[in-house]
């Protein structure tokens, strides 16, 4: 890949090391090639119509609830496995984590804490059904409800996702504004240092 790739597409969290990571980072951005992680969950309608909601309204959001249940075939390891996909689920720039609680067994990972002033729940489990959801709840009442495919308000639907989450990520390599990519890259730096914190 080093001499024929262009685009570079590497699976979240990356290597387990954040050196190494940055050591990636740089020689991409060195040889002008593109660098994505796969944060795909990130790029979907849905996920940006709350991320610039989470961006405009902090100050109007009461708490986030983040949910995967899904049965797992290989337990353990789930804070390299799925943790990645929840904690970009309530990335939007700010790089202020404060964990209150975090307990991991096996088959179950729970965290709380603040992103900078957003208060989130997190919670990953083994399950007959899977279930990957996020509720977000304003202090005025007003809920929104994310699940995989759709969004809604307070129970109305406002957003499809139309496409794969996948899909989307391949059509970012398309995008010419290198703002993406270091925002992205930004971004599973912070996800894979947070990880490590979380094991020392």
């Amino acid at each position: 890949f080093r001499v024929f790739a262009k685009n570079i597409i590497i699976e979240k969290p990356g290597p387990l090391n954040p050196k190494e990571l940055e050591n990636i980072i740089k020689w991409c951005n060195e040889k002008d090639k593109k660098l994505l992680f796969n944060y795909e969950f990130f790029y979907t309608e849905s996920s940006i119509y709350l991320r610039n909601l989470i961006k405009n309204k902090i100050d109007e959001i009461s708490h986030v609830e983040i949910f995967w249940f899904k049965k797992l075939i290989n337990k353990g390891n789930l804070n390299w496995r799925l943790l990645p996909h929840l904690i970009s689920e309530i990335y939007y720039g700010c790089e202020n984590l404060e964990i209150k609680v975090f307990k991991e067994s096996k088959e179950k990972i729970s965290a709380e804490g603040y992103l900078g002033k957003l208060s989130f729940k997190l919670l990953i489990s083994n399950a007959d059904e899977r279930n990957h959801s996020l509720n977000l709840y304003m202090k005025n009442g007003i809920k929104y409800f994310k699940d995989e495919k759709f969004l809604y308000l307070n129970e109305k639907k406002i957003i499809e996702n139309k496409r794969s989450s996948l899909e989307f990520v391949v059509d970012l390599f398309k995008e010419e504004d290198k703002k993406l990519f270091t925002s992205n890259n930004k971004m599973a730096l912070f996800i894979l240092k947070t990880i490590v914190s979380l094991n020392s």
